[in-house]
């Protein structure tokens, strides 16, 4: 098994890490059975050389055919040993194909130039059995497609070899007899093999899937485990090192200090306590936040005053708002079916984000609309309904005017406890749990989030989130959860 250190840089997805393992796996095949093909097919081409020399009763012809399978198997032996030579350098795709590639066409020459001069006798009729193991090899080294098309092709191959030689009455007597059953019963073994090597490449590719999927997630959360512990060493720093500060300062020099000097520290650091507090104890909520987000009787709620509300709740002096242009393109008579204190902290989070990120004086706009938006799978409503395709829904906007967000980044920013690398390193305060919570929020209320953004400064970014109107689209948006789009898919997809 690999571990994490074994694998290659820049793989996130899990169709990246489902690829390398299986590369890995036909690289490892052809490492431990091309040496094996090449030793029987030397020993196959000796022994045809052998027989021809010792053998009595040969015609010229025979001895002639002989001596061409014995040059083709021993170019393919050749071959085989040239690609285990390429796998063991890690050529794996190059090695791959010479394999597959060398086994199939020395074995079809060599029937077909057996056939050619001896017609089907017991021989040829091993050599049309190795087609069975060969489209085996060809599926465990090429894949399920590349096995089915091979054995549709050797299938023909054995049936058209099959007539050419009745057509020539070039069928031994005895084989003669039975050959209405002997080719059948070949095909039938060839696709008894071909569905056994099927059945075990769809099982083997399910678990590999599914392991890819949990490596996939094991190394999510062990990026979120280092980004937290940044942004928690990040976030303590400044406050613990500010109270310390403060304590050296009374340790020192408080017998010279006023009372009112000393009662104005002691509150500077009682603010910087409250803030480390504060800190952790959102962190330590954020799990049964999570796991409550869901808990609410939904309700029809105004969009705009819950949107006024959430404006008192910010602090005035964060991003100089009183500075600031917000513009607000929101109806008021527009309502949505959720919960309003969700709402509200949707509103809080990415008001503050936007007053946070972008340069003072710069305007932020608010605007929603009603919008048409497709119905992803199909769900047991009124037919009427469900064959219009589509559900109306609420789409809200957030938009500023900052630094954006580098579409590389995009997938990061709806994580628990992750702040964006610049993020860390500016003065900016935060513990990367708002927009986790927006996506929270929203996705518990049946919607949507996603951001689009460019990443160029002064273009800002742009948070949209979608909300249904009514009990009927409310119901109608309750997907599974493999249904809901996430963010760095919605923002990937351009929604």
């Amino acid at each position: 098994m690999l571990d994490q250190t074994s694998l290659p840089p820049g793989l996130n997805t899990e169709s990246e890490i489902f690829h390398f393992f299986e590369e890995e796996r036909r690289l490892r095949l052809v490492r431990n059975a091309a040496p094996l093909l090449a030793i029987l097919a030397a020993a196959f081409a000796a022994s045809i050389l052998l027989f021809e020399i010792f053998a009595v009763d040969l015609s010229a012809r025979q001895g002639h055919t002989l001596l061409l399978d014995a040059g083709v198997i021993a170019f393919a032996a050749g071959c085989i040993t040239y690609a285990a030579y390429l796998a063991q350098r890690g050529q794996g795709r190059m090695a791959v194909t010479i394999t597959s590639t060398s086994v199939g066409v020395g074995l079809f020459i060599t029937s077909l130039l057996w056939i050619r001069a001896d017609g089907i006798d017991a021989l040829a009729l091993g050599f049309l059995f190795l087609y069975a193991l060969h489209s085996m090899l060809v599926g465990l080294l090429a894949g399920v497609r590349v096995l089915l098309l091979t054995s549709i092709s050797e299938s023909v191959i054995i049936v058209l070899a099959t007539a050419l030689a009745a057509s020539n009455h070039a069928i031994e007597p005895n084989i003669l007899r039975e050959i209405d059953v002997i080719i059948p019963l070949i095909i039938l073994i060839l696709w008894a093999f071909t569905g056994l090597t099927y059945g075990m490449l769809v099982n083997y590719q399910g678990t590999l899937r599914d392991m890819s999927r949990l490596y996939g997630q094991v190394k999510q959360i062990d990026e979120i485990k280092d980004q937290f512990i940044t942004a928690v060493n990040h976030e303590l720093r400044n406050p613990i090192m500010a109270m310390s500060g403060y304590i050296d300062i009374l340790r020192m020099r408080q017998r010279q200090m006023s009372d009112d000097r000393r009662a104005e520290i002691l509150d500077q650091a009682a603010h910087v306590g409250d803030r480390i507090s504060n800190l952790l104890e959102s962190i330590l909520d954020v799990r049964r936040l999570d796991q409550g987000a869901d808990d609410f009787a939904p309700s029809p709620v105004s969009v705009r005053a819950t949107l006024e509300e959430s404006l008192q709740l910010i602090n005035p002096r964060e991003g100089n708002i009183a500075e600031r242009e917000l513009i607000i393109e929101v109806a008021p008579d527009l309502v949505i079916w959720g919960d309003e204190m969700r709402l509200q902290q949707v509103f809080s989070n990415l008001l503050s984000n936007a007053l946070k990120y972008s340069p003072p004086g710069t305007p932020i706009t608010v605007r929603a609309e009603v919008v048409a938006e497709p119905i992803t799978a199909p769900r047991l409503w009124p037919r009427l309904l469900a064959s219009t395709g589509e559900h109306h829904v609420a789409e809200i906007v957030v938009q500023d005017q900052g630094l954006g967000v580098p579409t590389d980044q995009i997938p990061l920013l709806f994580r628990r406890f992750v702040r964006l690398p610049r993020d860390l390193a500016s003065t900016v305060v935060g513990n990367g749990l708002g927009l986790h919570l927006c996506r929270t929020f929203v996705e518990a209320m049946r919607g949507r989030i996603w951001i689009e953004s460019n990443g160029v400064p002064g273009e800002g970014s742009a948070f949209h989130f979608t909300l249904p109107l009514t009990p009927t689209e409310y119901a109608l948006a309750d997907a599974p959860e493999d249904d809901v789009i996430n963010a760095g898919e919605a923002a990937s997809a351009g929604v």
